[in-house]
């Protein structure tokens, strides 16, 4: 579901989807940053 998540946010919204792809390449974000939300698996 996860991955299908990323799809969906690629297809209304590339630049969060460039934003997420960032997170996933550092380290996880402490608590309560604003993508903690999208990053749910």
């Amino acid at each position: 579901h996860g991955a299908q998540h990323l799809v969906d946010a690629l297809r209304w919204k590339p630049k969060q989807f460039m934003a997420v792809l960032d997170l996933l390449t550092q380290p996880f974000c402490p608590p309560g940053a604003p993508l903690d939300e999208v990053v749910t698996y």
